[in-house]
């Protein structure tokens, strides 16, 4: 059985400090000492990926991040912010190698630095209003940095000189100067204060789609909002109603029934949505249940207060 490697190479405690040579060799020698002991091939990625619970660094188009957590830069709020990480699995599309680090240092990435160049944007243009994304990126000495793209998770950033591998991190709105200020948090992007969606008050039952496209991103998995409602009741008595909050026409989402009990009174009505990215949208239908006549005013405000991402983490 291969012999693990000195703890000193790993424990940063190794004076001088361990090499990226080392830490590679270091690296191996703990693989092939885990493959031997399952009884396992070290070449066998596959299998030692599912024996050993990891996830597969070509899912996300990179590798995957755990431990991610961003916010904005004291300095630069509106458009640097500093990230740390508990790990980071790193992928050159070119050779399909993999490279994992575990340094907590803070990244930063200022998306108004021109680029192509780390720690800026990859590109020389001015981003245009929209979705950005968040790449670390590493060289072949181990120096970690990050740069915003408007490249999609899957294709990684413009190439950067010097940096061959690189692994999606996160997604947030640019509006043309800056970032919509948010807080990141695992493969969750949690908005410093909701942003509107939309309002409905048609109560004939029928459907109304709100797009989500400048809310959340084509890639996010599920979306998170806060609904507030009303409903006012004239002189003649009291009424109920159905708000139904749906992700596909036509299917019964999250139906919340809502009324108010005496004449020239409204009730008030505050809930918390969770649905599944679909074409980035949301569907509402307002339906009145009893006492129609009665009813003078209805209203469901919408407001996206999160997104997830595939970036590997968890929220």
């Amino acid at each position: 059985m291969t012999a693990l490697p000195s703890k000193i190479l790993l424990n940063g405690n190794k004076v001088p400090a361990t090499t990226h040579a080392e830490m590679r060799q270091a690296l191996g020698d703990l693989r092939d000492f885990i493959a031997a002991f399952l009884g396992e091939d070290s070449a066998n990625a596959a299998t030692l990926r599912s024996v050993l619970a990891l996830p597969d660094p070509a899912a996300t188009g990179g590798g995957w991040v755990r431990g991610l957590f961003g916010k904005a830069n004291a300095a630069a709020p509106t458009t640097k912010y500093d990230f740390t990480c508990l790990a980071r699995a790193y992928r050159n599309p070119a050779t399909g190698a993999v490279w994992a680090s575990r340094s907590t240092a803070v990244i930063s990435a200022d998306a108004a630095v021109a680029g192509p160049a780390a720690g800026g944007r990859d590109q020389l243009a001015a981003f245009s209003s929209g979705f950005i994304n968040l790449f670390f990126i590493v060289d072949d000495a181990g120096n970690e940095r990050a740069v915003w793209s408007k490249n999609a998770p899957g294709l990684g950033p413009n190439p950067i000189s010097g940096f061959s591998s690189w692994v999606y991190g996160h997604t947030v709105y640019w509006d043309g100067s800056a970032i919509r200020r948010c807080v990141l948090s695992g493969c969750l992007n949690s908005y410093a204060s909701p942003i509107g969606l939309g309002v409905v008050g048609n109560t004939s039952g029928g459907e109304v789609v709100f797009s989500g496209q400048s809310l959340w991103p084509a890639w996010a998995n599920r979306v998170a909002a806060r609904c507030f409602s009303f409903l006012s009741a004239n002189s003649g008595g009291g009424g109920t109603a159905v708000i139904d909050y749906r992700f596909i026409s036509g299917y019964v989402g999250k139906a919340i029934s809502v009324g108010v009990s005496s004449a020239s009174e409204t009730s008030y009505y505050n809930d918390d949505i969770d649905f599944p990215n679909l074409n980035q949208q949301l569907i509402v239908s307002v339906a009145l249940t009893t006492g129609a006549p009665n009813l003078s005013a209805i209203q469901s405000q919408v407001s996206v207060t999160s997104f997830t991402v595939p970036n590997g983490d968890v929220a």
